[in-house]
């Protein structure tokens, strides 16, 4: 056991040997991985404040058992905002570009080829495969059941579990990506019939008819579906006997999937505009005019629209209004974009680009060493992009701590939302 003696000779060799500031870090660092009270952790926190920065403290802190899972969670949370990302793996599957792949916890799924593919999201093994003739597949849907996606002329109900055929609803034309809520699955077609179809048996329940062809959104808004022709036209459809309740009509063909969120559509056009619509009468919201023609789906995060333009630039407009918030310049037809966790995602030809949300500068730019590449997916610290010959990149995204996170960690660390209280 040491004396206090010892302690005090121990300390003033030390304070002689690496002067006062360094010895008082190693006392506190000492102290706070072996610390468990929090009102102790607190204090020696603010007190280490005063030698060392927020990032080291936040090192530190990781070491202490106690308080580890609830501090490395909070650093999950930061945004990929600093580090490049590197290769986890590449899967290279018999055909051209994959189709964009459909991400559910560890899984992949995704067509290219004559296959049909289920990936482990994390090592890019094969799960299992479906051989299915007929190269023009659609992107995949996922309900809770089945996987639902098209080929050619065909919509599939195949098993996620194992890629096994459940049921083919078949007809003459080629069919979009398909979309399924509340025991239904719609699917659109080249030559211009809204299809839907029961989920148990494949069976065909109505259908609705335009002139042009016509995809569905992924998204329903109070027994409302949502379906853009090229006939330049979005309809609104009842869910139950396929009658059109409104239909809105823009100055060109309409190239992007719409997106529906909180009772708006928001919906792009080749006629340089982007549109929120209320989804219960299809009333203009508001309208941005870009530079060029919108080919791209746009994507609502936080209140915040992103859209890619023709124009090579990648806008962010405020949900609301439609106010121009910022934009991004690219050096080329930049992809739908897709934002989560401070960050917004696209590719332009063959790169992946990372933009942070916060100040609107790009982080990183990942060439994937082709001039194609599809519109990423973004899944757990982790992007998936298809490219030619084959190839879905998965893309690891890393984060190296800087001061203003690890502020942001603390803060949250040491002053915790309080709890509710019971009734």
């Amino acid at each position: 056991m040491v004396t206090n003696d010892e302690y005090q000779n121990k300390w003033q060799t030390r304070v002689q040997t690496v002067g006062f500031r360094d010895t008082a870090i190693g006392f506190l660092r000492d102290r706070l991985y072996r610390e468990y009270d929090k009102k102790r952790v607190d204090n020696l926190i603010r007190r280490l404040g005063k030698y060392q920065p927020q990032q080291e403290i936040l090192k530190l802190l990781c070491l202490n058992p106690v308080w580890q899972q609830r501090a490395v969670g909070l650093l999950r949370e930061l945004p990929e905002v600093s580090a490049d990302p590197e290769i986890q793996f590449v899967f290279r599957a018999e055909g051209n570009v994959p189709k964009i792949p459909v991400l559910h916890e560890r899984r992949l799924y995704f067509g290219c080829g004559e296959n049909f593919y289920g990936l482990d999201a994390e090592t890019g093994k094969v799960i299992w495969h479906s051989q299915i003739p007929g190269k023009r597949w659609s992107t995949a849907h996922l309900s809770e059941q089945s996987l639902y996606v098209s080929s050619t002329g065909r919509l599939h109900s195949l098993s996620p579990d194992d890629g096994s055929e459940r049921w083919c609803f078949e007809v003459n034309k080629g069919l979009t990506s398909p979309f399924s809520h509340c025991n239904r699955v719609f699917v659109g077609s080249e030559e211009g019939t809204l299809y839907a179809v029961d989920v148990e048996q494949g069976n065909r329940l109505w259908t609705f008819n335009v002139a042009r062809p016509i995809s569905v959104a992924s998204g329903v808004w109070q027994n409302k579906l949502f379906a853009a022709s090229k006939d330049h036209s979005l309809y609104a459809i009842n869910m139950d006997d396929g009658e059109c309740l409104w239909h809105f009509t823009t100055g060109a063909k309409i190239y992007g999937t719409p997106h529906v969120s909180e009772g708006a559509v928001y919906l792009t056009s080749a006629d340089h505009k982007i549109y929120a619509l209320f989804a219960a009468s299809g009333q203009v919201l508001w309208s941005f005019t870009t530079g060029g023609e919108v080919h791209s789906s746009p994507f609502e995060d936080d209140g915040q629209v992103y859209v890619s333009s023709r124009d090579r630039n990648l806008y962010v407009l405020d949900a609301e209004d439609g106010k121009e918030l910022w934009r991004y310049k690219t050096l080329g037809y930049p992809s739908s974009p897709t934002a989560c966790r401070g960050m917004v995602y696209f590719s332009v030809q063959g790169r992946v680009y990372g933009i942070s949300v916060a100040d609107h500068k790009m982080r990183w730019c990942f060439p994937l060493g082709f001039p194609l590449a599809t519109s990423p997916v973004a899944g757990q610290k982790r992007i998936y992009v298809g490219t030619l010959r084959g190839q879905l990149v998965c893309l690891k995204l890393k984060t190296e701590l800087d001061e203003q996170g690890s502020t942001q960690v603390l803060k949250e660390f040491l002053d915790p939302e309080p709890e509710s209280e019971g009734e």
